[in-house]
């Protein structure tokens, strides 16, 4: 989806502290015991060489949910399974990220809200805490958290998004109507729940 790629390396002693914080948070995220139930509720936690493709499949589903919804049990709702993802694919676009990079004074410059809206469970686009962190810096940035949602937040809490992401593309439309000549929008914008 958009905006998944957190705006800076981690450079400072807190961003890399609130980096560490953010894998040991994902570890335990993973390691939930919704998952392990969710697979021994479909009978997919025995010998994976005994189950056929379409529960390999569903087993796969199980864990991609695990890894991206804070309500392990929606996972049906992830659309398409393993051949939908490759991880041989993920290793080349991570690849193809500089070293070390920084997004921010881009974001600085950008005229209009950019809008960050995260599960209050994303791992994939770094913690609340590093998103909290990082948006501090962009007068223009509106962070919005939802709860209980993982990276997939518009399967974990449909209403919430859907309303939160009409307002993001509402507030682009209006500022695109503006005119690039009038300059950077302030009106109540930055930082979290303006």
């Amino acid at each position: 989806g958009p905006g998944m790629v957190v705006p800076r390396t981690p450079v400072t002693p807190e961003d890399s502290a609130l980096a560490a914080a953010q894998s040991v948070a994902m570890v335990a995220f993973l390691e939930r015991p919704e998952i392990a139930a969710e697979l021994r509720r479909h009978g997919l936690d025995g010998n994976v060489s005994a189950l056929s493709d379409a529960q390999l499949t569903a087993a796969w589903r199980i864990q991609f949910a695990g890894a991206n919804l804070y309500h392990v049990d929606r996972w049906r709702r992830v659309k398409g399974g393993q051949v939908f993802w490759s991880r041989a694919a993920a290793e080349a676009s991570a690849r193809s990220m500089p070293a070390t990079y920084d997004f921010v004074p881009a974001l600085k410059a950008h005229r209009c809200p950019v809008w960050v809206i995260v599960g209050d469970h994303d791992f994939g686009t770094g913690t609340v805490a590093l998103q909290r962190h990082w948006v501090r810096e962009v007068p223009t940035a509106r962070l919005v958290v939802i709860e209980r949602a993982g990276h997939e937040a518009w399967i974990d809490a449909p209403e919430e998004f859907r309303r939160v992401f009409g307002e993001a593309v509402g507030s682009a439309v209006r500022c695109a109507g503006a005119g690039a000549g009038s300059g950077a929008r302030r009106d109540g914008v930055g930082g979290e729940g303006w």
